[in-house]
């Protein structure tokens, strides 16, 4: 399910639809122990950056905690979209929480 979601969010910026209504652009990693998680991460900006917006990308590098930490910045630094790869299904349940509250 999560491949589910990520691929679908993948394929609205780069079909072009995210631009309509996205200009910031806030990307939740999990970690960089699988490489073609580097290789998505530079298409994904790539895409975002030639539709007229830009990323903002955080890495927990595995810390479902910190992920919640840096979620809850990137919302407050009022990015449009937030495009999450979860480190815990469970934790992510409060970056929902906390996007669906701002």
């Amino acid at each position: 399910m999560k491949c589910l979601k990520i691929f679908l969010i993948c394929a609205l910026v780069l079909s072009g639809s995210v631009y309509a209504w996205a200009q910031k652009v806030g990307l939740l990693m999990d970690s960089y122990v699988v490489e073609r998680w580097r290789t998505d991460q530079s298409l994904f900006i790539e895409r975002v950056k030639q539709l007229g917006g830009k990323v903002f990308v955080e890495v927990p590098h595995g810390n479902p905690d910190e992920q919640v930490r840096l979620a809850k910045k990137l919302i407050a630094q009022k990015v449009d979209v937030l495009v999450v790869v979860p480190s815990d299904a469970q934790k992510a349940i409060a970056i929902v929480d906390a996007a669906r509250a701002a």
